[in-house]
């Protein structure tokens, strides 16, 4: 519980003499206390419950996209631990980026995101949010092509299914996500084995490359910065990938030295570019597949007015009121 503080620099903004949170496990007894009248709202909408709520003349609805993705990541040199010298490792995935863009080409996002998040969610191949205001506009993510996933196969001479376990959470949704992939990707010639893990082991294996792929997401930041640099560049701290490619990283550098919005957009979009920059651009390694970015749905009871949400997902209650 939280009381408002009669010291706050902006008290003339908070309207709400005191907040209690209740943890409710179950989204849909969630939904049932705030049609009760039980809660003034919610966070965390299921897209599932969506239509629902919006029939609903009692609740309304704010909602923004978030700064984080979902997406695979695939370990390629983490074979002794984040932090320690990249050295192969020994899968299919790993050893032949023709793979793992036959990996991206089997799998079509927006069936994906139909499936899973109800079409709620925005369908994405890149590491930073459509609200950014660093967004490549000119980069298109390339649509799902299976011929094309095969022939890349052939050209690799990997034998035919290519095998390889995905771990996933045990959260409904992520083993969801898995089987949908699963079903995609044996189309073309992939045969994926899902392993649901509790989160905690999932990022313990990850770390300790102890995996092959992970369906895993990441909360996102308001710079671009925080989405990008530490997964990508040589040795950082979440580069659980063990990807290590000195050109690559003088990009990302030069992102994080110049100040000017303008030219930083520039160098994001040409650090992102495949087809206009290949051997420069981290998208081209697949170290990472992004699916898609999250939105943020934010259930509200009629009486209150004045809550926005915002793409951190965070709750801004300044300016926020419950009427009668």
């Amino acid at each position: 519980m939280l009381e408002r503080f009669a010291e706050y620099w902006e008290r003339d903004k908070i309207c709400v003499a005191q907040i209690v949170f209740k943890i409710i496990v179950n989204p849909s007894v969630r939904l049932a206390n705030l049609k009760a009248g039980e809660l003034n709202l919610f966070e965390r909408v299921r897209p599932t419950d969506l239509a629902e709520v919006r029939k609903d003349p009692n609740v309304t609805l704010s909602s923004v996209v978030g700064l984080g993705y979902q997406g695979i990541t695939i370990n390629i040199a983490n074979s002794d631990g984040v932090g320690k010298p990249p050295r192969p490792v020994n899968t299919p995935l790993a050893k032949d980026p023709r793979v793992r863009e036959a990996l991206d080409l089997s799998i079509d996002r927006k069936i994906l995101n139909d499936v899973i998040n109800n079409g709620e969610f925005v369908p994405d191949c890149l590491p930073m949010p459509t609200v950014s205001a660093f967004y490549p506009q000119g980069i298109k993510c390339a649509e799902r092509d299976v011929n094309k996933a095969k022939l890349l196969l052939a050209q690799a001479g990997v034998p035919t299914p290519v095998k390889f376990t995905l771990i996933t959470t045990t959260a409904p949704d992520a083993i969801r996500t898995g089987e949908v992939i699963k079903a995609l990707v044996a189309e073309a010639g992939f045969e994926v084995t899902i392993n649901p893990v509790a989160y905690a082991t999932a990022l313990n294996l990850q770390d300790a490359g102890k995996s092959e792929a992970v369906l895993i997401g990441w909360s996102g930041r308001i710079d671009p910065d925080g989405n990008i640099y530490n997964f990508h560049t040589c040795g950082a701290s979440q580069n659980v990938t063990g990807v290590c490619d000195q050109a690559i990283d003088a990009l990302l550098k030069q992102t994080r030295v110049v100040d000017d919005r303008a030219q930083r957009a520039t160098l994001y979009a040409q650090v992102m570019d495949v087809q206009a920059s290949p051997e420069r651009s981290f998208l081209t390694r697949r170290n990472i597949l992004y699916l898609w970015h999250g939105v943020h749905f934010v259930a509200l009871n009629k009486k209150v007015t004045g809550f926005v949400a915002v793409p951190d997902g965070l709750l801004r209650l300044q300016g926020v009121k419950v009427g009668p």
